[in-house]
């Protein structure tokens, strides 16, 4: 079975907090909040929006110290921003736009490819890494960018440790079902 990761929409919309408490309840999850573009306020207003339990579990793009402050699980950075040299008791991830930024990832909790296939949330990100295997590296690596549940076989052989979901879910209008198919799948298959 694989890591499920879900990203946030990547545009806010009235909703989305009840939407992820509903998907949370139905299958607990790793809620990775990446809002590009969000002020430090609007993340703010974001993360109190979530409740205690979620938040306590999620992973923030783009800010340690708002991670820290708001007692999240993680934080991710950019690969080639992410710096390990001072102590943190939080998750780490990089967020990896090439295999030469996924060699060069410091040893973190997660790596996150991206794309592997054809965005759905963003058209202009086109698949990069279909196909290719990322067993030399270990057993931290994310599949992002394209990823849905007819995707998962594959990236099991290719030895992806999780998959990271966002327009497989976030392009419906009722994200639920999406996410609830998705779980199913993910079980079902045992990978």
């Amino acid at each position: 079975m694989l890591n499920l990761i879900l990203l946030t929409s990547p545009v806010n919309f009235a909703g989305e907090h009840e939407h992820l408490e509903e998907m949370f309840e139905k299958f607990p999850f790793q809620l990775h909040v990446r809002k590009p573009g969000f002020s430090e306020g609007q993340f703010e207003k974001f993360l109190l929006g979530l409740n205690e339990e979620i938040r306590s579990m999620a992973v923030l793009h783009g800010s340690r110290d708002m991670a820290e402050a708001f007692g999240l699980a993680g934080f991710a950075l950019p690969a080639t921003h992410l710096e390990l040299s001072a102590p943190c008791d939080l998750k780490r991830f990089a967020w990896c736009r090439s295999l030469e930024e996924l060699s060069a990832a410091p040893k973190v909790d997660g790596a996150i490819l991206y794309p592997v296939f054809d965005s759905y949330t963003d058209i202009e990100a086109k698949g990069k890494f279909a196909g290719v295997s990322v067993s030399e590296f270990g057993n931290r690596v994310i599949a992002a960018g394209g990823v849905d549940e007819d995707r998962f076989g594959e990236l099991q052989k290719l030895r992806y440790a999780g998959a990271a979901i966002c327009g497989a879910v976030w392009n419906y209008a009722d994200p639920l079902p999406a996410w609830n198919r998705i779980c199913r799948k993910n079980m079902m298959c045992g990978f």
